[in-house]
């Protein structure tokens, strides 16, 4: 099932990278509408507005078809001159362009969205495939028990600190790639098979040909798992050696362009995408029962009701 198209608010936090698009794409719109404002004003007002409409139009195209980052920065700069200029001429120093203040602020505030949304896109598409060091990943030892209570413990909210005069501060919340094993900050693939970076600096690949399994899951609602969806790509074990996944996260780093086909608009569905490339470059290869819904058909992934119901199931790795 895919996801339903995201319709972020203005001051809608940016946590992942179909949160990025969505906001880049609300941006993208609103200087749209700018852009024509500022050439029917002109052709009534004054002949450079339409310039200036143009320009806007310009940026705001790129911003939205390039995801650019430049494109980005320049509306924010012209966002911040059509402020100055209408501060102006609400105090009376001038008498060119316009005086809605509220509107000069709302254009300068979405300026700001776009080139935060714009950074943490490419951040998260990552710095480039990650440079293998290892054929596997060795994760440290840990029993189940330890793990369900560093789990559960981690899913209990802190009370927050309180900063001068009583105020208090805001409180990051945890990553969730700092709080699972096997987890895949920065992620890579092609023909050959996949290859991840932990948040550690550990680097692990896995050829399309060792691969065994994919299984996909849900964690639970409470923050700060956020209903993430998780996805393992296991491998072939070894004789009485239990086999590490690449998992991947919501705000694993990587893009999906090598996949064939037009991209798809969540992140979720080229997920689908992946596995389907990947069984395709191994017909032996399966999904886990459980997960073939989601996999195969696009339906409901299964979710866990608690951390300690994942803790039962990351304790088949060992």
């Amino acid at each position: 099932m895919s996801e339903p198209s995201r319709k972020p608010s203005l001051f809608s936090p940016i946590a992942s990278q179909e949160d990025a698009l969505a906001m880049i794409r609300a941006v993208a719109y609103a200087f749209y509408f700018l852009a024509a404002l500022q050439g029917v004003a002109g052709v009534f007002l004054d002949a450079s507005m339409i310039a200036d409409g143009v320009l806007i139009g310009v940026l705001a195209l790129f911003l939205h078809t390039l995801k650019s980052r430049i494109a980005a920065v320049l509306l924010l700069l012209v966002s911040l001159g059509v402020a100055v200029s209408t501060v102006l001429n609400a105090i009376g120093l001038t008498r060119a362009g316009g005086g809605n203040l509220i509107l000069a602020t709302l254009v300068v505030v979405a300026s700001i969205r776009a080139v935060e949304a714009t950074l943490k896109l490419h951040r998260s598409e990552g710095e480039g495939p990650p440079r293998v060091t290892s054929a596997r990943y060795s994760p440290p030892p840990a029993s189940a028990v330890r793990r369900r209570i560093e789990l559960t413990r981690a899913s209990v909210p802190s009370a927050p600190a309180k900063g001068v005069a009583g105020v208090r501060r805001l409180v990051t919340p945890p990553d969730l790639a700092r709080l699972l094993r096997f987890a895949a900050s920065q992620c890579a693939f092609d023909a050959t098979g996949l290859r991840a970076r932990t948040i550690d600096g550990q680097s692990c690949v896995l050829p399309w040909s060792q691969l065994a399994e994919v299984r996909g899951r849900i964690l639970p609602a409470d923050s700060p798992w956020d209903s993430a969806l998780i996805v393992d790509f296991v491998p072939v074990s070894g004789e009485g050696q239990l086999a590490a996944p690449i998992r991947l996260l919501p705000l694993t780093g990587m893009s999906f362009r090598a996949l064939p086909g037009t991209p798809a608009a969540t992140r979720r569905e080229n997920i689908r995408r992946l596995v389907q490339f990947a069984l395709a470059h191994n017909t032996a290869a399966t999904i886990e029962p459980e997960s073939a819904p989601f996999f195969r058909e696009g339906g409901d992934c299964l979710r866990f009701a608690s951390i300690s119901q994942f803790s039962d199931y990351d304790a088949r790795y060992g």
